[in-house]
């Protein structure tokens, strides 16, 4: 297994998964040794999984990802509003699963169809569509476990790609996985066993192109997973936020161990400029979160 170390000392351990791979007759150590999720024992959650690789059979095309540090913004843990509820803030809008104390989340997933957003000024914007566990409330909030895709709008030009980040370490693009507004993407994060937790395994797939990989990262120094919140969320400063028009946030399930949580079955964020909501969502069903812009 390579390892890649940035220039800011961060180690990511990838694979190289022979050609024609397929993750729904691999056996467990296979799976295992080229960096895909454990085949889920929860009966919901395998429906899932084999629904994701189905999807990909024939096509999948696993590739060795290539990683640089992204300097367009950091996607830390949420920020509060003093006056506002505990729901409510000026970065995040999706929805949020929470834990009993004395539980943790070891694994998070979901797919959308990523938007085609576009900026009403020739400002810079800056959306962020991601999943994640931790960064919200209680002991997880200083620390942070994303991956999503990244809109960079500048004028007429626009970036679309691929990141994650623990937070607050910063954040990472892969560089070689080719996303464009309009693709079905699906992620997962695991990090096993759950509260104290210092490695993930991140998978992305790009239903669309078939192109997916997968990758082993580290905790910053000094951090470990909480696994008290998930979450699945559109992320932006409300002065820099495009119109996507909305987004649906499918399959939205978070583990801890053998038992699951949807992600609308937690509690919505919307994104506030002010005391007006400029980008709001709604719990469609347990595993569906909508998130709209409203400005």
């Amino acid at each position: 297994m390579p390892v890649i170390t940035l220039e800011d000392d961060t180690s990511i351990k990838t694979f190289n998964p022979p050609s024609r791979f397929d993750p729904l007759v691999a056996t467990d150590a296979e799976l295992e040794e080229y960096g895909f999720p454990a085949r889920p024992d929860h009966p919901r959650l395998l429906r899932l999984y084999q629904r994701v690789f189905t999807r990909l059979k024939g096509r999948l095309n696993c590739i060795e990802p290539a990683f640089r540090i992204s300097r367009d913004g950091s996607h830390d843990p949420r920020d509060r509003l003093p006056a506002a509820g505990v729901f409510s803030g000026n970065n995040w809008s999706g929805g949020v699963v929470r834990l009993p104390p004395g539980k943790s989340f070891n694994q998070v997933l979901g797919q959308w169809v990523v938007p085609n957003a576009y900026p009403k000024s020739g400002e810079f914007f800056l959306n962020s569509y991601w999943i994640g566990l931790d960064g919200f409330t209680g002991p997880g909030a200083s620390e942070a476990l994303q991956a999503g895709v990244d809109c960079f709008l500048f004028g007429t030009s626009r970036s679309l790609y691929p990141w994650h980040q623990w937070a607050p370490s910063a954040k990472v693009a892969i560089s070689n996985l080719a996303v464009s507004a309009g693709d079905l993407v699906a992620i997962s994060i695991s990090a096993s066993p759950g509260a104290g937790a210092t490695t993930a395994t991140v998978h992305f797939a790009n239903i669309s192109s078939g192109v997916a990989t997968s990758y082993v990262i580290s905790a910053p120094p000094s951090y470990q997973l909480a696994g008290s919140s998930a979450e699945w969320v559109v992320e932006a400063d409300p002065n820099h936020l495009a119109d996507y028009g909305q987004l649906f946030f499918d399959n939205c399930i978070a583990c801890a161990g053998n038992s699951g949580a949807g992600g609308g079955t937690g509690r919505k964020l919307d994104i506030y400029r002010g005391s007006t909501p400029i980008s709001e969502s709604t719990l469609i069903t347990s595993q569906v979160i909508q998130c709209r812009y409203s400005a």
